[in-house]
């Protein structure tokens, strides 16, 4: 898996039309795997105000950005399998849209405050154990603007720790993402050791 970190260029004029928008972000991420959809890169990435993680299979084309976009790219090859082992403690953070969908009007449906411990666990199954130092916030909201249609979507910021059970299923649950929208920054879990306990 390639580990991507982009220091933006922040007086270049596309970038400031690309903070505004979720979906023209989404297509600056696609643009750089022109050979490959985003879902068969596995890409996942989540975008800070001038700074950009991404997460992904193949290794992006830098030099199909704008000229002077960026200010710094770093990327690295990690292999999870080796990194995570088991009953080891790490700090994460997640950006992630945790939305449902409602049955009848099939639309989309915020979880309460209550729910969203259960949530997170729930998708990392037997993979991995949150301990009780987990913080929820709601995360700014995201606009996306395509073609006539406009949206916001409303995630959902988690900070915490969690103690890793199963390294292989964990590392696929964090190569696949979290909950909706990941196409829109959302979903990419970034993990690190532990720096002290709680």
């Amino acid at each position: 898996m390639f580990y991507t970190r982009i220091i933006l260029s922040p007086r270049h004029q596309a970038l400031r039309n690309d903070q505004q928008n979720a979906y023209l972000q989404h297509r600056r991420i696609e643009s750089l795997f022109p050979d490959h959809k985003r879902s068969d890169a596995s890409v996942l990435f989540r975008w800070e105000q001038q700074t950009i993680f991404i997460q992904s299979a193949v290794e992006p084309r830098f030099d199909l950005l704008p000229k002077n976009y960026t200010n710094d790219v770093q990327t690295k090859l990690l292999n999870l399998d080796q990194l995570l082992k088991p009953n080891q403690w790490l700090e994460f953070r997640l950006l992630a849209d945790t939305s449902g969908i409602e049955a009848e009007t099939r639309r989309r449906k915020p979880r309460n405050a209550e729910q969203l411990p259960d949530w997170l666990a729930s998708r990392l199954d037997s993979a991995a154990k949150l301990d009780k130092f987990v913080a929820i916030q709601h995360g700014p909201q995201i606009a996306v603007h395509r073609l006539e249609q406009r949206w916001k979507l409303k995630p959902t910021s988690f900070t915490g720790y969690l103690t890793v059970i199963d390294p292989k299923q964990l590392g696929d649950v964090i190569t696949a993402g979290f909950g909706r929208s990941r196409a829109y920054g959302c979903g990419l879990m970034q993990v690190a050791p532990a720096k002290e306990s709680v």
